[in-house]
């Protein structure tokens, strides 16, 4: 049985040009996959130049069972589905899964305008995909699992919107930071000062319109 995964953050445009933070997105979403024992690795894309598919490629093998990608909205959306294409060039039976910022509120659309896309894990995504890939695994749909969009074998897509709203509280000792080869690699990119991201606290208390932030946790 296939028992490996990678996740995956794609660069950020703008945004990340100054300062690279380390993808705490894709830490918390492995939680769960790691208590699990399943095998997983993170590729930051931004860490590499024009050659990122070599490297990529290099860490695709015949164990991997699904390649997951943390997508906000913006530039990462091309970066993404460039990903998920060369994945699905190397390996068609690699399961693509997005998430992140974009993915909570358009997950029928990704999946009706990007092929290489398999699932789409909206809402909190710790507990949910660790039962997304569990029933990859065993071959079922993820019917009846919260948050979960996909596309079925006849090609028609099923979107399952998450409705639990209850906060997913994660347990500070339970990230894997063990997943991060290299620290040196995220802080101001003008400084030698490396930046180790901990947060406190879920949500912002501001409503600036452009980020999702205001819609996703103002039940908070």
């Amino acid at each position: 049985m296939k028992r490996s995964i990678i996740m995956v953050y794609p660069r950020q445009g703008f945004s990340g040009l100054y300062v690279r933070h380390m993808p705490l997105s894709l830490l918390y979403a492995s939680i769960e996959v790691v208590k699990a024992g399943y095998d997983v690795k993170i590729f930051d894309q931004r860490l590499y130049g024009d050659d990122w598919q070599s490297h990529l490629h290099a860490m695709i093998g015949p164990d991997i069972l699904a390649v997951g990608i943390s997508v906000m909205s913006g530039a990462p959306i091309e970066h993404a589905r460039l990903i998920g294409r060369f994945v699905k060039s190397v390996d068609a039976s690699i399961n693509v899964i997005w998430g992140g910022p974009h993915a909570n509120f358009y997950p029928d659309t990704i999946l009706q305008d990007e092929a290489s896309c398999d699932y789409v894990v909206s809402g909190y995504a710790s507990v949910i995909f660790n039962e997304l890939i569990e029933a990859i695994a065993a071959g079922t749909p993820p019917e009846g699992i919260r948050g979960i969009s996909w596309r079925r074998p006849d090609g028609g897509i099923e979107v399952n919107v998450a409705n639990d709203t209850s906060f997913e509280f994660v347990d500070y000792r339970e990230i894997p930071y063990h997943l991060i080869p290299d620290f040196t690699a995220y802080g101001q990119l003008d400084d030698g000062k490396i930046i180790f991201s901990m947060y406190s606290a879920v949500g912002c208390p501001y409503q600036c319109t452009f980020c999702s932030s205001p819609a996703q946790y103002s039940r908070l």
